[in-house]
């Protein structure tokens, strides 16, 4: 039984199966998005919610691999960083953008590298917007914040790992 476990656990977090998985979450969101908005509001949906979902779901599938060796602390931050996020997303808080807060946040903490390129790759695209399209000033807050809060997670051992003693 242990065996048929362990051998799911692999094709599920299997890099391939990851991007996968990813992918797909992001066209049924897509596809969510065409039946539920139009217009203006559908495109916006469509180029600027929808692709951080790729990163997002690598993200989710990066930390529940890895669910054990975490201690509550990175859950905190983890839950900070994404609850902050999706807040920014319906309500316009200053200075931070929530897709630039993750997408630093997930690009200095997470292992796999379906949820590292996706989330460079996105993060790509949201500068891109926020410098050229929208002159928007919240993407510099974001990744500040991002960086704090990633090094913050980096500094804390995981679980197996002893804290280091001061001499």
């Amino acid at each position: 039984m242990n065996d048929s476990l362990s051998s799911i656990r692999e094709k599920i977090f299997h890099p391939l199966s990851v991007l996968g998985i990813s992918l797909f979450a992001a066209l049924v969101f897509a596809g969510l998005a065409i039946l539920r908005y139009d217009g203006d509001r559908q495109f916006f949906v469509l180029y600027y919610v929808t692709p951080i979902g790729v990163p997002f779901v690598a993200f989710l599938l990066d930390r529940a691999e890895r669910f054990g060796n975490r201690r509550i602390v990175h859950w905190l931050i983890d839950l900070l960083v994404v609850g902050f996020s999706l807040v920014r997303a319906f309500y316009p808080l200053p200075i931070i953008s929530g897709h630039a807060l993750f997408l630093m946040y997930a690009l200095l903490t997470t292992h796999s590298w379906p949820a590292r390129i996706t989330a460079a790759l996105i993060f790509l695209q949201v500068m891109y917007l926020k410098i050229f399209a929208w002159h928007d000033s919240t993407l510099i807050g974001g990744m500040l914040f991002g960086v704090l809060l990633g090094e913050l997670f980096r500094l804390i051992p995981d679980r197996n790992t002893p804290w280091k003693e001061k001499p």
